[in-house]
């Protein structure tokens, strides 16, 4: 797993998002995930290369959030959230 802690983000949206647990980035870059504590839920934050759609992105994501999801508590309280 590629997880790691961004004080930019989280001195930045912590407030905002909720208690910040994390920044999940991919092998290739192609998927970048904030994760924010909010009422009970982790809320993975999505976002991707300008132009990329999510039908386009090859790196594995969505096992590597479930599994730190699972890891932490939020088994079934795992929201993922795409960036626009």
């Amino acid at each position: 797993m590629h997880f790691e802690n961004d004080t930019v983000v989280a001195e930045g949206l912590e407030g905002f998002f909720g208690n910040y647990r994390g920044t999940f980035r991919s092998e290739s870059g192609q998927v970048t995930a904030h994760l924010f504590e909010q009422d009970g839920w982790l809320i993975a934050h999505v976002s991707m290369p300008m132009g990329m759609e999510v039908d386009e992105i090859t790196d594995p994501y969505l096992g590597e959030l479930h599994d730190y999801a699972r890891k932490y508590g939020f088994e079934t309280r795992l929201r993922i959230v795409y960036a626009e």
